[in-house]
């Protein structure tokens, strides 16, 4: 499991971003329940997630193992995945129009922290920092924050200073955190169980601000078919600087129409204001929540197909 971390980003050195290892093991008859609970977590966070193992072994899939705790882990890990697929997907989309690596030891980024030069538990997906439990019985997790960053928990914007932490990770738990600076798209999942009924959902944003309070993203969404050579997508820059986000709409088609922004989350919120305006319309104040550097705008229909603005003042 440990290995499949170094495996893959070497495989992201050589020019093959969508990889990903058998998710518990392709040729290990054993049934082990931690085991595969810790690997469907952090299989999660590959770019080509798949549980997977050869003919006449003992069956891998979360079902077989009978294991409420299992199963529920699973559910989350993977609901997570889906919720950041239209990230994983912009990655994907980057990478293969320019090159580059999705997943990265720590020291592609921090080549001046040294600290970084040997850590091979923890990963980068994009912004995203993976740090798995790699080791059986354990319940906490060794954690390195590279200096020179903002890093914020995923899933309730805490923000991390630099330095090595000791965080807890039950056994249904995986902790990921986003470096500051990047605006990550999202999309609900809802009731869905796949993507053909998913990409139908609205999306979210997490502005991720850095150490000067800016961030950068960007959304690239087709039809889901189409090679990308083609017409049927969507590409959307996203940027935050001096109290305002705008939401630039670099190519257009017509099917992203009936979609929205429903959330928008900023972490690392510091701003004083008084008003909260959407292309020059205030929002109401009940739908905005600040709360500990996080801000919340949320029950929002901002169309995907029209550029936009949110300005503090």
């Amino acid at each position: 499991m440990k290995m499949s971390i170094i495996g893959a980003i070497e495989y992201n050195m050589f020019g093959i971003p969508m990889i990903g290892a058998d998710i518990c093991g392709f040729f290990i008859s054993v049934q082990d329940a931690e085991m595969c609970t810790r690997w469907l977590q952090l299989g999660s966070f590959y770019t080509f997630s798949r549980n997977h193992n050869a003919n006449g072994n003992l069956p891998k899939d979360p079902a077989s193992f009978n294991n409420k705790t299992l199963e529920d882990s699973t559910r989350k890990a993977l609901k997570l995945r889906y919720e950041l697929l239209p990230y994983i997907y912009t990655i994907m989309y980057h990478v293969s129009q320019n090159g580059g690596t999705a997943m990265k030891a720590l020291f592609f980024e921090f080549p001046e922290d040294f600290n970084t030069y040997e850590i091979d538990e923890q990963f980068l997906l994009g912004h995203i920092l993976v740090s798995p439990v790699l080791q059986p019985g354990k319940t906490e997790v060794r954690a390195y924050f590279p200096r020179n960053a903002a890093w914020y928990d995923l899933r309730t914007g805490k923000e991390f200073q630099q330095g090595v932490y000791i965080l807890p990770a039950p056994i249904d738990y995986i902790n990921i955190h986003l470096r500051g600076g990047i605006v990550v798209p999202t999309q609900e999942l809802g009731s869905c169980l796949n993507t053909e009924c998913a990409r139908k959902n609205a999306f979210g944003l997490i502005v991720a601000l850095d150490k000067d309070k800016k961030a950068k993203g960007s959304l690239f969404w087709d039809d889901g078919e189409s090679d990308v050579s083609g017409s049927n997508y969507h590409l959307v820059n996203y940027e935050f600087d001096s109290g305002s986000l705008k939401m630039t709409i670099q190519k257009n088609y017509s099917e992203i129409g009936g979609l929205f922004y429903s959330s928008i989350k900023f972490y690392g919120f510091e701003q004083s204001f008084a008003n909260v305006k959407l292309d020059g319309n205030s929002i109401d104040s009940s739908n905005i929540e600040n709360k500990e550097n996080v801000l919340t705008i949320s029950n929002q229909k901002i169309s995907l197909n029209q550029d936009h603005a949110i300005e503090f003042s």
